[in-house]
């Protein structure tokens, strides 16, 4: 069934909670199907990509369902929320990268422009400016930057192929560290994390293939606190 669910831990990694995957009749817009992507507004409230079901599921601080959000999206894949309560969504099997209101209205129907079926995870830093992923951009596109309206800003860099500083192999999340601005990207096929300065220059990585310590086998997700502590999921 493929089925999923969110785990709430604490500072230590202890579990609080979990949510998502109980299997009651009163549960049943609980239900998560090959989640994806999360978010955090700033009242708790926790959206999910939920892939299998084409749908974001907004759940409350305790894990509750409060909604859904559709868009006849088809593989949705990851969320974010700005400090004002927007959300953005990346929705590769229709192409579109979108923008809601803190109510869920539509605000832009695609910030692409063109339909991009490589879009893959998206983040906002601390000025609400829009980072995502697009897999299958052309060279120096594979990275680009929106302003919180999501209006296209100059910065755009990447490309895809190789495994030399700023190329990516099946790159497949971002985070952006609120302390300095710099962009931290899932290179997942290379089985290492890249990270750039806010203005998109390669400073460093780390990650390689195997099971010891710092090693990944297929990375897809990073989030940084706010002591600039990285944080990697690694499926395999």
């Amino acid at each position: 069934y493929d089925h999923g669910e969110v785990k709430k831990l604490n500072s230590e990694g202890g579990i609080i909670d979990s949510f998502g995957g109980q299997f009651l009749s009163r549960d049943v817009f609980r239900l998560l199907k090959r989640p994806n992507g999360l978010a955090v507004d700033s009242g708790g409230n926790v959206f999910v990509a939920n892939t299998g079901h084409d749908m974001i599921r907004r759940y409350g601080p305790a894990g509750q369902w409060l909604s859904n959000i559709e868009a006849d999206f088809k593989e949705v894949y990851d969320v974010a929320i700005q400090s004002t309560g927007d959300v953005i969504i990346s929705d590769p099997g229709t192409g579109r990268l979108m923008l809601f209101d803190s109510s869920m209205n539509l605000k832009v129907a695609n910030m692409m422009r063109l339909p991009a079926t490589g879009l893959r995870g998206i983040a906002t830093n601390k000025n609400d400016d829009i980072f995502v992923i697009n897999s299958a951009g052309a060279p120096g596109q594979v990275i680009s930057k929106f302003d919180r309206y999501g209006n296209r800003l100059p910065l755009t860099f990447g490309r895809i192929g190789g495994f030399q500083p700023a190329s990516f192999s099946n790159p497949t999340d971002i985070s952006i560290d609120e302390r300095n601005g710099d962009i931290y990207i899932v290179d997942s096929g290379n089985n290492r994390v890249q990270r750039f300065d806010s203005e998109g220059n390669y400073l460093s990585e780390f990650g390689s293939f195997g099971t010891n310590n710092g090693q990944f086998n297929a990375p897809w997700g990073v989030a940084i606190d706010e002591e600039g502590y990285v944080f990697i999921s690694d499926t395999k």
